[in-house]
């Protein structure tokens, strides 16, 4: 739907019965999804995210995750039919997804007031655990995962502490109540003010040391009613050092492209995460990442090339051609640890990254990624894909597109996919997956779509392993608008 102020939503649910009663826990397929028994035969998935404005600049969120159980995500996950093909709700609304083999679902009501000089959140969340649903999502009867029901933020941004002095401040704030099933309840709470001081060295170098610190507070609720406290701090401190450089060139002609310009950006940083105290007494429910320390160094070096289109007086359009980012992190932590292993040879060095894109047209996109180990001399992983688009009669556009990616393992896919429009609103496609390793196909789909001004049919034809499957696809579209007062 969509609504005045920015706003909308999209909800998505689907729901089948399975024929098969049990999970049949001998089949290796079946143990390839889940090692876990399944003997519910309702199976669906309810998802969707809200973004809609209210009132006094306040606006509502809404994110919804909730599976009948784990399998169903792993089951249906790719193909013609499975959720990949559904609307892509995470790139649409800049809000992630929990993965398909994340043990929890997520869902999420909150009101966010944002402006220049302040942040503030009230939300309430679920964590749903699928599993057994006759143990109410536990698979051992008893459920213990954290519920924050009632969460309270409040934040003021970073401003300059002092006029005319390089000293920059924040401050983030929060308290939740948290309640589980089974297990302790009670609160926590959090500060963390933040120090940042930029500072110029030159008209070229710049300097960003920062520092913040979180106090973590926990109130638990014991069994004969009273509380047990306990707090632990956290604090973070770092500093950047980087700058950036530019060229301009000017080309000559009446080309196309009548200027380039290059920016290098190399950045150095280093960051230190300490916590105290270190005993077993952590935050029973705070960020994971928080509660591990850290020493680490890291240099990323940034290069893109921009073109300018267009003769300067008249219009003139700016378009990224190349980017390229190397980074390169080195672990402190792990270069000083004793090794009580013999024979264990320290890595401190992290696999060195490279993210490219390339963008030489405006109808054709070239991406790809890769992480090679200095240790074992190998590729880690890379994904390679390139996506080209060809416009036809009106808006429409005859796609194509080509994927490669790599894991180290054994895991080696090849895909490659096409949709050509034809006439009177009529298109064809076709998607082919290799697995390199095994020498074989994974899936392969064929499809036939037609698209009228009000409503549209696709016809689909899907082979994976031994399945065959035949899909029809009906849209209904321009309905007109629905008033409801």
């Amino acid at each position: 739907y969509a609504a005045p102020k920015d706003s909308g939503g999209d909800i998505l649910f689907d729901i089948l019965s399975d024929r098969k009663e049990k999970k049949d826990l001998k089949d290796q397929e079946e143990l390839d999804i889940s090692p876990y028994p399944r003997t519910n035969t309702t199976r669906y998935w309810f998802r969707g995210r809200i973004d809609q404005g209210l009132w006094w600049g306040v606006r509502l969120f809404g994110d919804f995750d909730y599976v009948s159980d784990q399998d169903y995500l792993r089951e249906f996950e790719t193909g013609l039919f499975g959720y990949e093909a559904r609307p892509d709700l995470e790139k649409q609304y800049h809000r992630p997804f929990e993965e398909r083999f994340s043990p929890l679902r997520t869902t999420r009501v909150k009101l966010v007031k944002f402006s220049q000089d302040h942040y503030a959140e009230l939300s309430s969340s679920y964590y749903q655990l699928p599993g057994d649903i006759s143990s109410g999502g536990s698979r051992s009867g008893e459920d213990y995962t954290p519920q924050p029901i009632v969460l309270l933020k409040y934040a003021l941004p970073l401003k300059p502490l002092v006029p005319l002095l390089p000293l920059h401040v924040s401050l983030d704030s929060s308290w939740s109540r948290i309640w589980r099933e089974d297990g302790q309840k009670g609160y926590e709470m959090s500060v963390t003010p933040s120090l940042q001081v930029p500072i110029s060295v030159g008209p070229y170098i710049k300097i960003e040391p920062h520092f913040n610190y979180t106090r973590y507070i926990r109130v638990t609720e014991e069994f004969e009613g009273e509380d047990n406290d306990a707090s632990q701090g956290i604090y973070n401190l770092g500093i950047k050092l980087f700058t950036k450089v530019e060229r301009r060139f000017i080309l000559g002609g009446k080309g196309a492209i009548t200027g380039l310009k290059h920016t290098i950006w190399p950045t150095l940083s280093y960051s230190f995460r300490g916590i105290h105290p270190e005993e077993d007494d952590s935050p029973w429910f705070g960020p994971p990442e928080a509660s591990q320390e850290e020493n680490r160094v890291v240099f990323s070096l940034e290069n893109y090339l921009d073109a300018r289109v267009g003769v300067q007086g008249e219009r003139v359009k700016y378009r990224q051609l190349v980017s390229l980012k190397l980074t390169q992190g080195y672990d402190i932590r792990e270069a000083r640890a004793d090794s009580n292993e013999p024979g264990q040879k320290k890595e401190p060095f992290d696999p060195l990254e490279m993210v490219l894109s390339v963008r030489p047209l405006k109808a054709l996109d070239l991406y790809g990624t890769l992480k090679w180990d200095h240790y074992d001399q190998e590729i880690v992983s890379s994904h390679v894909s390139a996506d080209l688009s060809i416009k036809r009669v009106g808006s429409k556009r005859d796609r194509y597109s080509v994927e490669y990616s790599y894991e180290q393992g054994g895991d080696e896919y090849l895909s490659a996919t096409a949709q050509v429009n034809l006439w009177w609103g009529y298109s064809a496609g076709a998607s082919v997956s290799r697995d390199l390793v095994g020498k074989s196909y994974v899936r392969r789909s064929y499809w036939v779509d037609y698209q009228g001004q009000c409503w549209g049919i696709k016809v689909a034809l899907e082979e994976e392993k031994e399945d065959r499957r035949v899909m029809f696809f009906m849209r209904f579209t321009g309905l007109g608008e629905i008033k409801l007062w």
